[in-house]
């Protein structure tokens, strides 16, 4: 097609990014199609659509299909709604695109709020706003049927024209306009195996490093804001910041081996192996930011996170300090077998040294300090008060930063929170 070919030659001179994902797909023409569509091999368009756009429309079409294909959405579903994860995956990738400078259709899904979101997450908000409403007519729903991908594409229904994203809220019961993704399928129209799924994803992350080395040569083009999120996108999600802190915590302990602790993963073999045995008679210190940083429900999380790990490491001890500019009341002492609960105490300013210079004051040699807080702060001998340098191993659990060091060289582990869930 005319319209097509002219779309295409404004992406290879524009967006090299693109172009390169873009001739990895094939082409198809196809009048069963409502709109366009990608099951992650090829692109099937119906002409009849693909005529009422205007060029720089249909390159941001073109273009919308080519992300879905690069964040591995025909693959990413599961057993997820076939239509409510269409329009979170459209939210996740069409900001991308009007960030690029490309020109999004008027019916087309955007709003703010998730820019910057996985898929999954934002199906979860769209779901949670949905509610407990009947989805709508012929929706796959999550009994895995594939009726809905099968009507949404190749059925008598007409494309959805609903005009609610465009940067409006949205509601949970959208559709996708156009430029839908299918669920990806073997050659002979198979389910994919987990082993193919890897193989597609190997190779996705390849043709994304090739594209964006082609991009960088060319010295222009719009594929950054894309190829980072694609590739943040198909990354395995990091390790909670607990288990993170957990497995660290274990490897800072003095431990010794012991026949009298058999390591159990030898046991059913009838191989009798020494095992590690932790030194438990150490202390462990947490600081809690009390500048605003946790909110009362936090708090409570953090506590039960807490409680785990100390139920693996068993310190002899467990001292909670709570610190926003000074120390606010005295610490509390929890002996070894005592649950550990948390309180909301203070609410001023931020300084990190004054829990450092308590430990120091009391002659106390932990096993480990931990630091919760949002990071917006500064340590060291030029931040606010004293400051004794910590010969012990420092954890700093942040939501948002790293602390700032004044005066002195980054000192302990920065583990980020991800999610103020925790």
């Amino acid at each position: 097609m005319k319209e097509l070919q002219q779309a295409e030659k404004r992406m290879f001179r524009d967006h090299p990014f693109y172009t390169c994902l873009y001739a990895a797909l094939k082409k198809i023409e196809d009048d069963a199609v409502n709109t366009m569509c990608t099951d992650g091999r090829e692109i099937r368009y119906n002409p009849a659509f693909v005529s009422t756009l205007t060029i720089p429309e249909l390159l941001f079409v073109l273009c919308h299909e080519v992300l879905h294909v690069a964040f591995l959405h025909q693959i990413r579903r599961g057993d997820r709604d076939f239509k409510l994860w269409n329009v979170a995956c459209d939210y996740a990738i069409n900001g991308i695109l009007i960030k690029a400078g490309l020109t999004m259709p008027k019916d087309g899904l955007h709003d703010y709020q998730y820019d910057g979101m996985k898929a999954e997450k934002i199906y979860q908000l769209l779901k949670d706003e949905r509610g407990n409403s009947p989805a709508p007519s012929g929706d796959q729903g999550e009994s895995g049927d594939d009726t809905a991908q099968a009507d949404s594409q190749g059925g008598e229904g007409e494309t959805s024209t609903d005009t609610s994203g465009g940067n409006q809220p949205a509601t949970g019961d959208q559709e996708v306009p156009w430029g839908e993704v299918l669920d990806g399928t073997s050659e002979d129209g198979s389910k994919l195996s987990e082993v193919e799924k890897s193989e597609i994803e190997r190779e996705t992350a390849s043709r994304i490093y090739e594209a964006s080395q082609v991009e960088k040569k060319a010295g222009s083009g719009s594929g950054g804001d894309a190829s980072r999120g694609a590739l943040e996108a198909i990354a395995p999600d990091p390790m909670p910041w607990h288990e993170i802190l957990q497995d660290s915590l274990i490897r800072s302990m003095p431990c010794d081996v012991s026949f009298s602790n058999p390591n159990r993963r030898f046991l059913h073999s009838g191989l009798i192996v020494a095992g590690n045995v932790y030194d438990q008679t150490g202390d462990l210190v947490i600081a809690i930011d009390t500048s605003g940083s946790q909110s009362t429900e936090e708090l409570k999380i953090i506590a039960g996170r807490i409680n785990e790990i100390v139920d693996v490491i068993k310190p002899r001890s467990v001292i909670v300090i709570y610190c926003d500019y000074t120390i606010n009341g005295e610490p509390q002492v929890f002996e070894r077998g005592e649950e550990i609960t948390l309180e909301e105490r203070g609410g001023g300013g931020t300084a990190f040294n004054p829990p450092f210079n308590w430990v120091e004051r009391e002659g106390l040699d932990p096993h480990a300090f931990i630091y919760f807080t949002d990071g917006f702060g500064d340590v060291g001998p030029d931040a606010y008060h004293d400051f004794t340098d910590p010969d012990y191993p420092v954890f700093w659990i942040t939501t948002y930063s790293a602390p700032y060091f004044c005066g002195c060289e980054e000192f302990g582990e920065v583990i980020e929170v991800r999610d103020r869930n925790y």
